[in-house]
């Protein structure tokens, strides 16, 4: 039977709640996100809680022999990046100076980034007498509401990443490379997409800087 170091189960534990899995919890009882199952190929479902008295831990028929290699992997919901990692769960290589961007450094650098987002749009509107939306810079989140929907641009410090929910092209991460927040998975930036779909939805935008 394969046996959960404490860290893995603490890890497990906390992605049980980040699901919003209701109900109460058996214990020891964890979720495991997509992963595969040894010699058949196929992925269980995103969610999938198990207890662990049942015989012969189902759910953790890996290929891998060791728990540790889970978290070594980020196979665990994707929601925590280790320092150790040198590749995302989307399979891009993270570079050096991602993995090494320090936590102080990185809140400067996404507080600067979220303040000039608020401001030029929040400036841009109210220059342009654009009445039916709104900008909200609060607590490392800011929305920007607009006819197409809502924006909204918040910090993962864990990750080192912004990410970005948008009406018009969906979600996405940014990680902070050469200067610029930049997605791995297709190097768009973030400062390209915001200004790109402000201009599609009110044309003459600009930011006042590049991030």
């Amino acid at each position: 039977m394969m046996c959960l170091n404490t860290e893995t189960k603490e890890l497990v534990r906390r992605a049980v709640l980040k699901s919003g899995i209701q109900g109460r919890l058996l214990q020891p009882t964890f979720c495991i996100g997509r992963l595969n199952v040894s010699g058949t190929g196929k992925r269980r479902a995103p969610f999938s809680t198990v207890s662990t008295n049942e015989p012969q831990l189902r759910y953790l028929k890996l290929t891998v022999k060791r728990a540790h290699v889970l978290q070594s992997s980020n196979l665990l919901l994707g929601f925590k990046r280790f320092e150790s990692i040198t590749s995302s769960t989307t399979g891009q290589d993270i570079p050096d100076s991602v993995i090494k961007l320090k936590q102080d450094e990185y809140r400067h650098l996404a507080d600067g980034t979220l303040e000039l987002i608020s401001t030029d749009v929040e400036d841009f509107f109210e220059d342009k007498n654009i009445l039916d939306a709104d900008v909200e810079n609060s607590a490392g989140i800011v929305s920007i509401n607009t006819t197409e929907g809502t924006y909204v641009i918040n910090k993962q410090p864990p990750n080192k990443q912004l990410w970005l929910s948008s009406p018009l092209s969906g979600p996405k991460r940014f990680d902070y490379l050469n200067g610029q927040w930049t997605c791995l998975r297709n190097k768009e930036r973030l400062f390209d997409i915001l200004q790109s779909e402000m201009n599609e939805i009110y044309g003459d935008f600009e930011f006042t800087d590049e991030f």
